[in-house]
């Protein structure tokens, strides 16, 4: 029985998922090549300096000794690109797609980047390719929410990222966090980090805990991250960890004492290239993000149970009284058991390709 359009798009997207790391400043990309009604080869992108989704399936069924390419269909989670610059890496796919004169070419969404955004379908349509766009678009773009907002506003995305209590404490009343969370939260947290180019915290994080603020996974070398430090920590040397860990010219300490954080995500992307901001800080510096409107996405690990006490280290401690009408709306899109612990996350905007960005 032969799959439906529906089918060999929804396999393109899990292929674009399948690489755990981020690929930024490049999107993520998957996309499969269909024969006779079945799936022949798939590829998905792994990050700037290797293969595009499309280059990749292509040289998987060529492989194999595939060459009736006339005869195939290709879907790819989004447009190929079409571009050549002097910091492009790899060649653009679309010339590659037009030369194996595909029978039809499947098509999610748009690039949103200017030097492409309906370039590389223009290419192949001239090349006599049909091109079919829109499938599964509404649910592709999520995965890219990142490259989108970047693509788009120029600025970096931000994802909130807390531990806390069922009663929403980050810390007991004595700053202690060490552990709110099991160790296996703790290690999937490091797999939220290793899809971020950057890790932010505030100054009382890095005096209290001195931590590492690498991704560290079970058999794997520990991978440095760019580092955002929001005030300047006491005794600041090379002996913190997070600079052992990720080198000095990775740390960046920002004075954020009456500064305007939007015009700063602005600053980070365009001049320092980060391109997806995760904040790990702790209560001031989360609501601080939150009260402004500038989160992106939210994950929380609740853990441990219920502390009680003077809600010292709880998130919104800064706000003052708020009304249950004026709360901060927040609508969880996914929710997972780890052991005892309960993930939580959601987006608080959407980002998409072909309009301006929309609210929760």
């Amino acid at each position: 029985m032969s799959l439906t359009p529906d089918e060999c798009m929804s396999r393109a997207l899990d292929l674009a998922l399948d690489y755990p790391f981020t690929t930024l400043p490049n999107p993520r990309v998957g996309a499969v090549i269909v024969y006779d009604g079945r799936i022949l080869a798939g590829g998905y992108h792994r990050g700037p300096g290797t293969p595009h989704a499309e280059a990749h399936a292509i040289e998987v069924a060529e492989k194999m000794g595939f060459k009736d390419f006339k005869n195939a269909e290709l879907f790819v989670t989004m447009e190929p690109c079409c571009h050549k610059n002097a910091a492009k890496r790899t060649p653009p796919c679309a010339p590659l797609i037009a030369s194996k004169k595909f029978k039809r070419v499947w098509i999610s969404h748009l690039d949103p980047n200017p030097l492409v955004n309906g370039k590389g379908i223009q290419q192949l349509k001239k090349a006599g390719i049909s091109v079919k766009t829109g499938l599964l678009g509404e649910v592709t773009p999520l995965i890219n929410q990142a490259f989108l907002k970047n693509q788009k506003e120029k600025k970096s995305y931000v994802t909130l990222k807390m531990a806390m209590t069922f009663d929403g404490k980050m810390a007991d009343d004595y700053g202690k966090s060490k552990w709110i969370t099991t160790s296996a939260s703790r290690m999937d947290a490091h797999w939220l980090r290793a899809k971020v180019d950057a890790i932010a915290v505030g100054r009382n994080t890095i005096e209290a805990d001195n931590p590492s603020l690498n991704v560290r996974i079970s058999k794997l070398h520990p991978i440095p991250r760019k580092i955002v430090i929001f005030g300047q920590p006491r005794n600041f040397s090379n002996k913190l960890k997070v600079i052992k860990a990720n080198g000095k010219n990775q740390v960046l300490v920002i004075d954020d004492k009456k500064r305007d954080l939007d015009k700063l995500l602005k600053e980070l992307y365009t001049q320092r290239d980060i391109c997806h901001l995760l904040i790990e800080g702790g209560p001031h510096l989360s609501g601080r993000f939150l009260d402004e409107g500038l989160v992106d996405e939210i994950v929380v690990y609740y853990g441990k149970g219920f502390l009680g006490g003077q809600a010292t280290y709880s998130l919104g401690k800064d706000w003052g009284s708020m009304r249950l009408e004026k709360a901060i709306r927040f609508t969880p899109d996914d929710v997972r058991l780890i052991g005892p612990d309960v993930v939580v996350q959601g987006f608080m905007k959407h980002y998409n390709p072909d309009k301006k960005r929309s609210g929760r």
